[in-house]
């Protein structure tokens, strides 16, 4: 996949967009300035309430790559969720919203998954165009959407499990709303 990618946008010259880390758990920051980056330095376990955590059940390779301020960038007027991860067999395009309630108290918890569900599928249909542009196909067995919000975010169990059930329907692949991404099926 990572090769795939350098060659769809190699004029984007995105060598340090990719990152990958070897952990079974590590943990991928949003910052304000600047595009989301794995945490590879110790740090507070207080803080990792805001981070968005990966887990491996093996030695799998997962691979990042940051897509807002890094493959697209910030000054670029289009929709885009934070960034992708990937092994053998799972993509994931992830929106970060670790400080949802905190940036802008007029969003409901509803309109922040809308807003986020909406930039996951803008950048996914970027990337289909890009890849079709390329001559290049677009496939992964298995395509996923994650909304990122801390534990404490507002959850409504009904409506969340009609959000992502309409989802699923809508556009072919699930939706998480999550602070976390398992990586446990067979690389």
């Amino acid at each position: 996949m990572k090769a795939n990618l350098l060659t769809v946008f190699a004029a984007r010259n995105i060598v340090n967009c990719f990152d990958s880390y070897d952990r079974r758990e590590f943990f991928i920051d949003d910052p304000k300035i600047g595009p989301s980056y794995i945490v590879k330095y110790p740090f507070h376990p207080e803080l990792t309430e805001l981070l968005f955590k990966v887990e491996k059940n093996d030695e799998r390779i997962v691979d990042f790559l940051a897509i807002d301020g890094c493959l697209i960038g910030r000054a670029v007027r289009m929709s885009r969720c934070d960034f992708m991860l990937f092994d053998n067999s799972t993509v994931c395009f992830v929106e970060m919203k670790m400080n949802s309630d905190l940036d802008d108290e007029n969003l409901s918890a509803r309109d922040t998954r809308v807003k986020a569900a909406g930039q996951i599928i803008a950048t996914i249909t970027f990337f289909k165009e890009q890849f079709l542009e390329s001559n290049s196909v677009f496939f992964y067995p298995t395509i996923e959407g994650i909304i990122a919000v801390p534990d404490k975010f507002p959850k409504s169990n009904a409506t969340e499990r009609l959000f992502v059930d309409k989802f699923l329907r809508d556009n072919g692949f699930p939706l998480f709303i999550d602070s976390k991404k398992v990586f446990s099926n067979p690389p």
